[in-house]
């Protein structure tokens, strides 16, 4: 298997050595705080559903605001949730090498659905399947689907994808722009509002879009 740069490097420090590192190179493309304002209150004992969670670095952020919610971290890699702060660990529960559909068999009801910059790594054709996936959970629970991703047509975005390609080493990476998220998204949710945030406004190319179930 060849190794990506950014993963010889994470070889080459260790996990908790390369952290810092790993989170300047994050800061150069989105600002994590700026995502957890834009992702906004959620309501005390709310189950958030973390799709393709990642290391877990906005997982931390949301569990320090909101000291009562609990998050399940799913991810199809063989890890997820590694940076996890250990006074947080009691209210997360990490999941790796499962799928929304492995997940949306388990029954557990979940109150969000957060997906951080997952779509555009997953491949254009494959990506209505994975909406589809999506769209019977968060409409099975009537729960709010919280999509991050990236608007492309930018420098910062351009560099973003580059890094993504050839960093992180996924060569199939194209980044989706909001008006093809939303109509990926919502004739898949009906009954359901859409709300662009403020986070575009704040931190361009990143941009997050809720879809809220009509009251």
């Amino acid at each position: 298997m060849k190794l990506t740069p950014g993963a010889i490097v994470r070889v080459v420090m260790g996990d908790r050595g390369f952290r810092p590192i790993g989170r300047l190179y994050r800061r150069v493309f989105v600002d994590l705080d700026r995502v957890a304002d834009a992702i906004g209150p959620i309501p005390s004992t709310a189950h958030v559903l973390d799709v393709g969670g990642g290391d877990g670095d906005l997982i931390n952020r949301l569990l320090v605001r909101f000291r009562d919610v609990r998050v399940t971290m799913i991810d199809i890699a063989p890890a997820v949730g590694g940076w996890i702060a250990p006074e947080l660990e009691a209210r997360t529960k990490r999941m790796p090498e499962t799928s929304i559909a492995a997940y949306e068999s388990s029954k557990v009801r979940v109150d969000f659905v957060m997906v951080n910059d997952v779509f555009h790594h997953v491949p254009v054709a494959a990506r209505g399947a994975f909406a589809d996936d999506l769209a019977r959970i968060v409409v099975r629970d009537r729960a709010t689907l919280l999509v991050k991703d990236i608007e492309p047509g930018s420098f910062r975005a351009s560099l973003s994808r580059w890094a993504d390609r050839y960093v992180t080493g996924d060569r199939h990476v194209e980044l989706v722009d909001r008006a093809a998220m939303v109509a990926l998204l919502a004739p898949r949710l009906p009954g359901y509002e859409v709300e662009d945030s403020q986070l575009f406004v704040h931190d361009s190319p990143n941009y997050l879009i809720r879809f809220a179930p009509k009251r």
